[in-house]
């Protein structure tokens, strides 16, 4: 069976396309990364109870959709609100929130970029 990482890679590339490609990494974005790119963290992991004892378990899921303008990140964020409901490889995914919008600066160019937050679940063992 694939990890949770693993199958929530795969899942994210599926969703936001060929403008992200292969650039979705578990915690950070090295700064060598092209733009636009997502970096996701699992933010927490809780069994879920049910009437015959633990279920699967859930998931907190932080995800960044960094790109070079506002209107690409949010375009992106707003692909994987495709996310919600999807099932694979025995994981459910339930996005909670997406958009919340940031402007930052890349530290190694200065270059400013932007970044829009999801927040997600995926339920699974």
């Amino acid at each position: 069976m694939s990890s949770i990482y693993e199958v929530t890679r795969a899942a994210l590339r599926n969703f936001a396309g060929e403008k992200v490609g292969e650039r979705v990494r578990p915690d950070f974005l090295p700064a060598s990364d092209a733009l636009p790119a997502i970096a996701f963290q699992v933010t927490g992991i809780e069994p879920t109870e049910c009437l015959s004892g633990d279920g699967p378990k859930q998931y907190a899921l932080t995800i960044w959709v960094v790109a070079a303008t506002r209107a690409e990140a949010a375009e992106i964020a707003g692909r994987l609100l495709g996310l919600d409901g999807h099932t694979t490889q025995g994981f459910t995914f339930a996005v909670e929130d997406a958009g919340r919008d940031d402007f930052e600066e890349r530290l190694e160019s200065g270059q400013p970029v932007f970044v829009s937050e999801v927040k997600a679940y995926a339920f699974g063992d």
